[in-house]
């Protein structure tokens, strides 16, 4: 860390660098590494002499086109990812990096310049409604060999094309059937690329996604398995069904997989796990993860956990916003913008998720950290509505 001397402030060995800083350092040769991804960076840019991105979810696979003989500064919006993406450098033996503290709020916010694009705006009062003010061109597309048909048309669908979306990913062909017209006609509205077809021809594509409850599975892999090509990959992604009852109906079938995906997909920070049938190639096995690290995190696990994660990850967001919400909306009555409630509620569940998963703290000891606890006196109450509700969706979801 010698070039960094006399500069910054280390938290858990991580170097993390303020805005002031960081221009200085640019000013030189130091180089930002902007982590963000592509749908969050393309609107405010950083504006200095030495950039390079690279989003963090593709960092594992793609790190080593980074240089190793200049300093580098990982960014990202509030500097949470880059202090991922540096730990994670350290442990491949890069020396000179640091963490760009604040992110670019905090460089915008201290006066240093950024580039931004207007085009790319994004608008919505609320995440789900997320979307570029104008389109224009790609200049990264991602073109795919494949065609991928949806079999169900819902918001799981709506979360996956946001995704593939926001990443410039084109497929040969996007096929999506569902018997609600309705559902179909608002997502044409949002994702004019895919095509409406019958259930036969989603379910002919390379790749085929089932997005339906749990007990229309079955019997839906029965009407259709004429239409799935052997060489077809299918995933689904509802919890109970196992790959074993899958092979029931595809026997012909060789590449199925089952995925819990995580509503965070939307914005590309998914934490979707899944699992493989045991003779799916490990050659297409290695394709399919490749697409499905545009949704997010995308990690293998043993089938017998997947319901487990559905609880624990995939549903845990509806535990809280609604309380987010609250929270916000109590805040502007109490005297706050609703930008400056909203940043509050961001910035410290963000910190504060850190802060008791990652600082070395025993759990007891985060909890001391603020003796006020206004609602304390039902902290048991809501302990006692976690098991007993999650326990029981837990049993009904499992195989």
């Amino acid at each position: 860390m010698s070039y960094f001397s006399d500069c910054g402030f280390f938290t858990h060995e991580i170097l993390h660098l303020s805005a002031k800083e960081t221009f200085k350092l640019c000013e030189s040769d130091a180089c930002i590494i902007d982590v963000r991804e592509s749908y969050l960076c393309n609107f405010k840019m950083f504006r200095v002499k030495n950039l390079f991105y690279l989003p963090h979810s593709k960092l594992k696979d793609t790190y080593q086109q980074l240089p190793n003989d200049i300093p580098l500064i990982f960014a990202d919006a509030v500097g949470l990812h880059s202090r991922e993406a540096v730990v994670f450098m350290m442990e491949k033996g890069y020396e000179n990096v640091a963490n760009l503290s604040g992110g670019i709020v905090d460089w915008e916010k201290d006066g240093f310049p950024v580039t931004t694009d207007k085009e790319y705006r994004l608008t919505g009062s609320c995440m789900c409604q997320l979307k570029h003010r104008e389109s224009k061109p790609s200049i990264n597309n991602i073109d795919m060999e494949q065609s991928i048909g949806f079999i169900g048309g819902g918001r799981i669908t709506r979360i996956l094309l946001q995704a593939f979306r926001n990443n410039n990913v084109r497929f040969k062909d996007i096929v999506v059937t569902d018997p609600n017209a309705e559902a179909l006609e608002k997502l044409k509205t949002c994702y004019p690329s895919y095509r409406v077809a019958d259930a036969g021809t989603a379910a002919a594509q390379d790749i085929v996604f089932f997005s339906l409850h749990p007990p229309m599975i079955m019997d839906t892999l029965e009407n259709l398995k004429g239409n799935i090509s052997c060489k077809a990959t299918v995933i689904s992604l509802a919890p109970k069904i196992t790959l074993a009852k899958m092979a029931m109906k595809l026997g012909h079938v060789t590449r199925l997989a089952r995925m819990i995906p995580n509503a965070t997909s939307f914005i590309n920070e998914g934490y979707n796990p899944v699992c493989f049938a045991q003779d799916f190639p490990e050659l297409d096995k290695k394709k399919i993860l490749d697409i499905l690290t545009n949704l997010g995190k995308t990690f293998e696990v043993p089938e017998s956990k997947l319901e487990s994660y559905a609880i624990i990850s995939a549903m845990l967001p509806t535990y809280f916003w609604f309380q987010f919400q609250e929270l916000a909306a109590i805040g502007e009555k109490i005297g706050l913008s609703a930008n400056e409630s909203r940043e509050s509620i961001n910035q410290t569940m963000l910190a504060s998720l850190d802060l008791m998963f990652k600082s070395g703290l025993k759990t007891e000891e985060v909890i001391d950290l603020i003796p006020v606890k206004p609602i304390g006196e039902n902290e048991q109450q809501i302990r006692e509505i976690y098991n007993t509700k999650l326990t029981s969706l837990y049993e009904k979801i499992k195989p």
